[in-house]
């Protein structure tokens, strides 16, 4: 049974640690034995804790992630985001930003503009479509995130002015 913690097995640990501190009897050496075993179930339960965090880490940070891909084209809040998972705004950031090396809103920006320099490329949509389809308001909107992060409007890419670079 070692390795599994319920609570039987919990109580019972802190009968026995309970015991050994009302009658102070941590110095002798018959209760040594007894104090190893309470020491190594608290040490085998911190690993098997700080395991379950990390991992449980890594489930939301890579959750956040996928919900960013899969929602770009709406109305994104890191807020509401983090608030549905349950963590702070701050975690959240901290997760994603170790998955990506980018914030959360740094990363949707960067998806966005992915997504509307691919549908460019296609050249079926008009940008007020794209700006659509990527997440923005308006046109004017998008235009502007786009030559803040290409350094190029979204017309000259079309264009095919510097496709090359982006």
């Amino acid at each position: 049974m070692k390795g599994t913690y319920n609570e039987e097995r919990i109580e019972a640990l802190k009968a026995k640690l309970g015991e050994m501190l009302k009658t102070r009897r941590f110095y002798y050496s018959k209760n040594l034995k007894e104090t190893a075993s309470i020491l190594e179930e608290l040490a085998e339960r911190l690993e098997a804790k700080e395991a379950e965090s990390y991992i449980k880490a890594e489930a939301y940070g890579l959750y956040a992630v996928n919900h960013i891909q899969a929602h770009f084209s709406e109305r994104v809040s890191i807020e509401d985001l983090a608030s549905q998972i349950g963590i702070s705004r701050g975690y959240l950031t901290r997760l994603v930003k170790d998955i990506t090396g980018m914030s959360p809103k740094q990363y949707l920006i960067n998806v966005r503009m992915v997504a509307a320099a691919d549908y460019l490329k296609e050249g079926a949509m008009s940008i007020g479509e794209i700006a659509e389809a990527c997440g923005y308001e308006d046109p004017l909107a998008l235009s502007k995130a786009f030559r803040r992060h290409y350094g190029i409007s979204p017309t000259e890419y079309r264009t095919g002015s510097s496709q090359d670079t982006v």
